[in-house]
């Protein structure tokens, strides 16, 4: 079965973490696309750069129940704080802050979010957060070093 390892949003993990959410949560993505067509089913692994080293590490994984293109509007009201922040406007505001900082190419990512803008939706289930983060490496994964 395959699965897929995807980075994340740290505030998102930490809030999801915290809230000990674990079903309906939103991995979503301001471009709206799926992240690999036969995933629905399978495991999504969630990275982030941890620090103090600034290291890739695993926080968590989760089973992909689906994926849709929403506004942020829409995935809100789906999955409220499943989409990793108290309120919308907190949302959006994660969201913008990895539109601000994202690197331009092919599917540019449009300059600003607002509620009426569609995202790509993967909606995870059965997530299962470490205490430790796991380091990426050391599962055998090798990254590019010029992948974000």
């Amino acid at each position: 079965m395959p699965h897929y390892i995807a980075k994340t949003h740290e505030d998102w993990v930490s809030f999801l973490r915290d809230e000990g959410i674990t079903d309906n949560a939103n991995f979503w993505s301001p471009r709206p696309r799926p992240l690999h067509k036969d995933l629905p089913g399978n495991f999504m692994f969630f990275y982030s750069k941890v620090p103090p080293d600034n290291k890739r590490k695993v926080v968590g994984w989760g089973r992909v129940v689906e994926y849709k293109e929403d506004t942020v509007g829409q995935a809100w009201e789906a999955n409220g704080q499943g989409n990793g922040a108290n309120s919308l406007e907190e949302q959006l505001e994660r969201i913008n802050s990895i539109v601000q900082s994202g690197q331009k190419g092919e599917g540019q990512r449009p300059a600003h979010i607002d509620i009426a803008s569609k995202i790509g939706a993967n909606i995870i289930d059965d997530i299962t957060w470490v205490g430790e983060p796991i380091d990426v490496e050391s599962l055998g994964v090798e990254v590019d070093k010029n992948i974000v």
